[in-house]
């Protein structure tokens, strides 16, 4: 029996102060000598939300897993960029990778992890041409080399028998929330009718990001299914989100874990929690 977990993770958005980063990191500022001076910023009451969400995230894989492998996917944007510079951390670029690097290595703690890919950014997150996905793959492979680390812009990967397509950017999660899911399930037949167009096998899971919000969908075509997720986010709302997003106010942050045996899914884990972000009152 072959029996793999699988996890999808996205959007942790390391270098904001609304998102994924590890208690007592140590980063480094500069002395008046021009010595470089270690220090570890505090944590604001986003990220420590959002890390004991991850923390227990991780210990809940682990436990479905028990014995049996686990692989983790970081579905893009692992750093936040300097495009939107309101609320980072800090101003130092390098910092934003070493806080990525560092909340990876979360999962790199425990034995049954044997793979990690990373799935490259949007290039306003990852400073043009993937450039953090490349540098946290490099760190984590020098750190820890035992373990089968990569990147790539868009994977096919067969996991214990079943192929997922991963990328980063996919379909919109929809306008309003009676569409909710309706723009999925065109990019998905339309992924499924193109693989078979081109003699292809369409895969049985695409695996999407960027939108910071949950949606699954299913859709058969001939004789093949297959299902798609966009994956919610490690981040709060910043500045920009706010704005883009037009002021949402439920957000949810998580992630997917698959259980796999020998060609199947046995049971999809949706680890994710949603809150409702407005301030209540009366006046």
């Amino acid at each position: 029996m072959q029996r793999k977990i699988v996890v999808f993770l996205s959007d942790t958005h390391a270098g904001s102060n609304v998102a994924l980063m590890p208690p007592g990191l140590t980063l480094h500022d500069e002395g008046p000598n021009g010595e470089l001076i270690p220090y570890s910023p505090e944590q604001t009451a986003s990220q420590v939300y959002l890390w004991d969400l991850y923390q227990g995230y991780i210990q809940r894989v682990m436990e479905i897993a028990g014995r049996d492998d686990v692989i983790v996917l970081h579905v893009g944007d692992v750093c936040q960029g300097n495009k939107y510079p309101v609320g980072l951390v800090t101003t130092r670029l390098a910092d934003q990778v070493l806080i990525a690097a560092s909340n990876l290595s979360e999962w790199l703690k425990h034995s049954q992890v044997k793979s990690v890919r990373l799935l490259a950014s949007t290039g306003s997150h990852a400073f043009g041409e993937a450039s953090a996905d490349i540098l946290v793959t490099e760190m984590l492979k020098q750190k820890y080399p035992l373990v089968d680390i990569d990147m790539a812009y868009h994977s096919l990967l067969t996991i214990a028998g079943v192929t997922f397509d991963c990328a980063h950017h996919g379909p919109y999660v929809g306008s309003r929330e009676w569409l909710r899911g309706n723009v999925a399930q065109l990019y998905l037949r339309d992924l499924m009718i193109s693989s078979i167009v081109h003699g292809l096998v369409p895969p049985s899971v695409v695996v999407r990001a960027h939108y910071h919000s949950f949606v699954e969908v299913v859709t058969e075509v001939g004789q093949h299914r297959s299902t798609l997720i966009v994956l919610p986010s490690f981040s709060m709302l910043g500045d920009y989100a706010h704005q883009a997003a037009k002021s949402p106010y439920w957000v949810t942050n998580g992630m997917v874990a698959m259980d796999i045996c020998d060609g199947e899914i046995v049971r999809e884990h949706r680890l994710m929690k949603g809150i409702d972000t407005r301030t209540r009152g009366e006046l």
